[in-house]
């Protein structure tokens, strides 16, 4: 029997190595202090994401855009590299639609100049937003006066494109809030 033992014994060795390490395969756990700060700012989104379904002014928009860019800035700086970056992507979408919806929406309170080709108060970054969300056909319109914007494209300031800009940005971040809860819940 000790002969048996004796041959069986580097197989029970690899095999007890091989079932404490591992296959390999597995997904590394994610951290519970970026589980913790995800879901704190899964909650402040969320609260913006009401906020902006319902009716705020621009002074509460901003507010609570600065309190999600400030916990995003934290989880983006610790998001484990394979981790659900889509949601991570969607996410960035959805604050970049927040954030360009709060500047035009401020910009005409302030009586500022729209959006302009080729780069007047932004309009690359609504351009490049216009571009990556087809779902979201803000007005685009050309200008035909003053001579120095004449048959220049530029973003509407109007209530529509606000609203669009939200909704858009709301779309994104569900879809990323979706996407995170199921990765959370498989890791």
């Amino acid at each position: 029997m000790s002969k048996f033992f004796g041959k069986m014994l580097p197989f029970f060795v690899l095999a007890a190595a091989l079932v404490g390490c591992g296959t390999g395969s597995e997904k590394p756990k994610v951290p519970d202090i970026f589980r913790e700060q995800l879901m704190r700012f899964l909650e402040t989104s969320g609260e913006l994401n009401a906020a902006t379904g319902q009716g705020l002014n621009i002074g509460q928009m901003k507010e609570k855009l600065a309190r999600v860019k400030s916990s995003f800035e934290l989880i983006d700086a610790t998001w484990p590299a394979d981790f659900a970056p889509d949601a991570r992507l969607g996410l960035k979408s959805a604050i970049e639609g927040w954030d360009l919806a709060s500047i035009l929406w401020q910009g005409r309170i302030d009586d500022l100049d729209p959006p302009t080709e080729p780069n007047v108060n932004q309009w690359m970054r609504y351009k490049a937003y216009y571009d990556s969300h087809p779902e979201c056909r803000f007005k685009i319109e050309v200008h035909s006066f003053p001579p120095e914007y004449k048959g220049r494209r530029y973003v509407s300031a109007g209530d529509q494109n606000v609203s669009l800009l939200l909704s858009s940005a709301a779309g994104d971040a569900n879809k990323a809030k979706s996407q995170l809860l199921a990765a959370l819940s498989a890791n």
